[in-house]
């Protein structure tokens, strides 16, 4: 019988000292998943703003539309101003003095300038928009990988709460018989 006695001892030592291996796994199955989580929600906000990126991008590119149209309108009618050898104005319809053809001449470079300026400070925010979209879509990619780490986190939490369950359980029968 004290052979008996010593071999359950024994096992419900081991017992513990399971329990004790099963709670450790636990501890850091939950830490690891509170991290993928956090990750995870981190993402979240990283396609929230791929998503306001990329709508600013086509925002951008139809100002970029719209200014080159616009460059090319005062093209047009610069030339024409230029050509136009009649008594009056084709934009406005005023007298077509030398002073007026000057004026409205340099009118229409200053308007082309603000254009243009305004074509290149789009093309550098373009490029920089670029570069910020393809940083968040590099890092979405480990999107998968986290979700299915998560998924083994509780697989494996799942199972160390079984396992704690039946050692508790063990553990307690033999505690009181």
């Amino acid at each position: 019988e004290q052979t008996q006695l010593a071999a359950l001892a024994l096992e419900m030592g081991n017992k513990e000292t399971e329990r004790e291996q099963v709670r450790e796994s636990h501890r850091a199955a939950s830490q690891a998943l509170e991290e993928v989580q956090a990750q995870l929600a981190e993402m979240q906000t990283q396609r929230q703003t791929l998503n306001e990126k990329t709508a600013e991008i086509m925002g951008l590119k139809a100002e970029q539309d719209r200014l080159v149209e616009e460059m090319n309108k005062i093209v047009a009618r610069r030339d024409k101003l230029a050509s136009e050898s009649g008594q009056e104005c084709p934009t406005c319809g005023q007298p077509l003095t030398d002073e007026h053809r000057e004026k409205v001449l340099n009118d229409w470079k200053a308007e082309g300038v603000q254009f243009g300026d305004q074509h290149r400070r789009n093309s550098v925010a373009l490029k920089a928009l670029a570069a910020e979209i393809a940083e968040l879509e590099t890092a979405l990619k480990r999107q998968s990988v986290l979700e299915k780490d998560r998924e083994t986190r509780q697989r494996i939490i799942g199972r160390a709460e079984s396992r704690l369950d039946d050692l508790e359980q063990s553990l307690s029968g033999w505690r009181e018989s």
